[in-house]
């Protein structure tokens, strides 16, 4: 088992290796092929569609159920019904590190079990890895800017390229001390909390703001600065009903020009012009990316 031990202080003077391909990391982190970390593997199973059902018993992961950083979303997974003996040797156990092999590839996420059984789908492979190597801390390496880039370069194939379970074997990884893996993961794992509550507060603020929108831009506030009663609203227009004192004019009497952007503008791009082009790209609903 991986064994909990404290990380000891960085030291201003460690020293540290590059291994070609790989990359430069403390010269006490191991770097071995991830086979040596591996103890079962399998690719994701085929059916026919014809198998799927909303009241299957079986739950299917695929890469469409993972985001970029590999976090799984387990209520959109499709059920299906299948015979069971056969294919319960290809379901999930808690831990497993499950790949995409196509589409966007190496896209690494970890299963943390669900109440149904789940196989993985036929884009993607599951990795069960020994007790040296903490799965958590190889999604991080395999999802991390070096990692995914690593992996995307064993990726073979033409238009739809993909990568084979035993073109991704032989990859070398650094691996620390038992310990040091799992406070690394521990402090990303914060990190990755703190950025969902983040993104959790975000959205609701981004809702009350189109309900402020709304309200504001249809019945405006009165005199004491207080959002009008919509018993106020008593200008009928094809529009909705609006406050007595606000007018519906066109867009043409309060404008003073409207003109398009140029045209055959992108022959005078250069890094040291001295005017900039605002482009749709910089445009959102909320802002202006200068």
């Amino acid at each position: 088992m991986l064994e909990s031990k404290e990380m000891e202080p960085c030291d201003a003077e460690s020293t540290f290796r590059t291994v070609k391909d790989v990359g430069t990391f403390p010269t006490e982190w191991d770097v071995e092929p991830f086979s040596k970390y591996v103890s079962d593997w399998a690719v994701g199973p085929r059916f026919g569609s014809e198998c799927y059902d909303n009241k299957g018993e079986i739950a299917t992961l695929r890469t469409t159920d993972m985001d970029i950083e590999g976090n799984i979303n387990l209520s959109t997974m499709p059920r299906a019904h299948l015979p069971n003996p056969l294919f319960k040797s290809h379901f999930l156990e808690v831990d497993d590190l499950v790949i995409s092999r196509s589409g966007t590839i190496g896209i690494t996420g970890l299963f943390q079990g669900h109440w149904q059984p789940v196989l993985p789908g036929a884009f993607l492979l599951r990795f069960r890895l020994n007790d040296d190597l903490l799965p958590q801390f190889c999604r991080y390496y395999m999802n991390s800017p070096e990692g995914a880039r690593r992996v995307q370069q064993l990726a073979a194939g033409g238009v739809q390229k993909n990568i084979r379970g035993t073109a991704l074997l032989p990859m070398r990884i650094p691996v620390p001390a038992p310990g040091e893996q799992r406070r690394i993961a521990e402090i990303l794992d914060t990190a990755d909390e703190a950025i969902q509550k983040t993104e959790a507060l975000i959205a609701k603020l981004k809702q009350m703001k189109a309900g402020l929108l709304h309200d504001l831009l249809t019945r405006g506030i009165d005199e004491n600065g207080d959002l009008r009663p919509l018993s106020a609203l008593t200008k009928a227009t094809k529009f909705g009903m609006f406050p007595e004192s606000w007018d519906l004019v066109p867009l043409q009497d309060i404008q003073t020009m409207v003109t398009s952007g140029s045209r055959g503008w992108a022959q005078y791009y250069s890094e040291t012009g001295s005017a900039m082009f605002l482009r749709i790209g910089n445009l959102t609903r909320e802002h202006i990316n200068l």
